[in-house]
């Protein structure tokens, strides 16, 4: 159902209603339309005489006048109040959603001030027109946890975030590219996320840590000389692999799909391990005969 109202944020006309919410949403800029139930209205009083009132701002309007508090202090609630006005009603819904999103991971103050000061960066130049608050949300707090290198999977942030995989997906994208880390979706320590992987093990064998690691960096080499990129799904295939070859270590395919949150699938393994055997020119019987340290030496 859509509605013909303009967008007090960017004089949009075109909005839709959220019937699951009751919100009308703009369709440009995602501002949502309700009715607060808190007063905006503030009131100018001057020598104990109300003149007039202004819907501008938020909250009490902090104005020069005689204080028994010192004047730096008072200087400071001026700034921060100025500061905090800034604020459009997008961007404040936006940083609350975000803070609730990241609270479901262990991160620090710093990292949770990023969101307002990315936010501010790409407004500048409009670079989420378009995307809805949710929206916003969701990529924006899923391009700060790729950017500080906290493992993040995007099943799982879609199921805090409550937004499909794939607007996550293609905002985060463009909010990379706003900042120019296109890199914080394509790179990652392959190492780090087969350290990860391998901690989630109920039962890790002995001696398995080190051999996988030592397969995680033979396979790194190796793909970087071939221009292919180490994906998560490749990392838990040589982690199978690592357990399979000469069945040294007792590690199925489910338990390595479940360590990783499943960002692959059983079949999807097995069809990277046979990508594995193309790049190797060997068959899988060939890989599964070789020696941990053959294979990594380079002797087959």
């Amino acid at each position: 159902m859509e509605l013909r109202m303009k967008c007090p944020e960017c004089g949009c006309e075109e909005q839709f209603f959220d019937d699951l919410l009751g919100e009308n949403i703009c369709v440009d800029c995602g501002l949502v339309n309700v009715v607060r139930p808190f007063e905006e209205t503030t009131a100018i009083v001057k020598d104990g005489v109300k003149t007039h009132e202004t819907t501008s701002q938020l909250g009490s309007y902090i104005m020069e006048t005689k204080s028994n508090l010192p004047s730096n202090q008072m200087f400071r609630m001026r700034r921060e109040h100025g500061r905090a006005s800034t604020l459009s009603d997008v961007d404040r819904r936006t940083i609350v959603l975000s803070k609730m999103i990241l609270s479901n991971y262990s991160v620090n103050y710093t990292i949770r001030n990023k969101v307002e000061e990315y936010l501010k960066s790409l407004n500048a130049e409009q670079a989420l027109r378009g995307c809805t608050v949710e929206q916003r949300a969701a990529s924006l707090t899923f391009f700060i946890l790729k950017e500080s290198s906290i493992s993040v999977n995007i099943r799982t942030h879609s199921k805090y975030s409550r937004v499909e995989r794939k607007y996550i997906s293609r905002w985060a994208k463009r909010i990379a590219k706003h900042f120019r880390k296109a890199h914080v979706f394509s790179s990652h320590d392959a190492s780090r996320v087969a350290i990860g992987i391998i901690d989630k093990l109920e039962d890790e064998p002995t001696g398995y840590r080190m051999d996988a690691l030592r397969m995680i960096g033979f396979f790194n080499i190796l793909f970087e000389k071939h221009q292919m990129r180490f994906s998560p799904n490749k990392i838990v295939a040589v982690l199978w692999l690592t357990g399979r070859m000469q069945r040294k270590y007792s590690i199925t395919q489910g338990e390595l799909v479940i360590a990783s949150d499943r960002t692959t699938s059983e079949m999807g393994l097995r069809e990277q391990v046979r990508e594995i055997q193309n790049i190797l020119s060997l068959s899988k019987e060939d890989i599964y005969s070789l020696s941990i340290s053959d294979l990594t030496s380079g002797a087959y």
